[in-house]
């Protein structure tokens, strides 16, 4: 790699900052990595739709869209343990409770599960 003329000092190091989303393969890397990371936690890919997560209990949902996470249906010691664990080794920011426009998601991925899409 080669500096800019003028940007370089001697005996200095340059430090590359390139952004993930400039990689073509950035969102399936960072699906592999959450889902491997959330598998020890009981939650699997849903069989309909691998961009959710499904919790091994069926009280809750994992729905990911690149880098977002909503998580749907856990309420109480699942859905603070969940954050915590988010925490331990993602960067995360609780935006609290989701409106009620995705409340009709919660409705479609139970569907799902069940087997019936709208």
């Amino acid at each position: 790699m080669n500096l800019l003329d003028g940007s370089g000092l001697d005996g200095m190091v340059a430090t590359l900052k390139i952004c993930i989303y400039e990689f073509k393969n950035s969102p399936r890397e960072w699906n592999y990595q959450l889902v491997e990371f959330l598998e020890l936690f009981t939650w699997v890919i849903a069989v309909w739709d691998p961009c959710v997560l499904d919790h091994e209990s069926g009280d809750a949902f994992l729905a990911i869209y690149v880098d977002n996470t909503a998580l749907l249906g856990a309420t109480g010691e699942l859905n603070e343990h969940t954050i915590d664990v988010l925490k331990t080794e993602f960067e995360v920011n609780d935006m609290g409770a989701v409106n009620s426009t995705i409340l009709s998601i919660w409705d479609i991925l139970k569907m799902g599960r069940e087997g019936v899409m709208p």
